[in-house]
């Protein structure tokens, strides 16, 4: 985060990549959503929709084989029917970034498009 809000996409991407891929391994599979989202606005700003579309299904995917609340599926399934249409934007991967950092804490919390 600090080097995207130094202008440091490049840099920011792949830290967040190092971060993911440490998260994976560990099988934290909640933190690896918070860094695909964190992820997301870099690849939406090169244009790399198909990797985003693969990413939303993956997260869905996690959260539903895990059984997660259905508020935070909701949020992610909203996140992937955007990508799946090409129409997913670096504003709406950031509200279900910060929604799903809020909910992990605060399971009773709704999620509002």
């Amino acid at each position: 985060r600090i080097a995207a809000g130094l202008g440091r996409p490049t840099e920011a991407q792949r830290l967040l990549g190092e971060a993911r891929r440490g998260f994976a391994e560990r099988d934290m599979w909640y933190d690896v959503a918070l860094a695909d989202l964190e992820i997301a606005p870099f690849l939406l700003a090169e244009g790399s929709t198909d990797e985003v579309k693969a990413m939303a299904t993956e997260l869905v995917e996690a959260f539903r084989k895990r059984g997660v609340r259905p508020e935070a599926e909701k949020a992610l399934q909203l996140f992937k029917d955007a990508a799946d249409k090409e129409e997913a934007t670096a504003e709406l991967a950031g509200k279900v970034l910060r929604y799903l950092f809020r909910a992990e804490h605060q399971p009773e919390l709704a999620f509002a498009a």
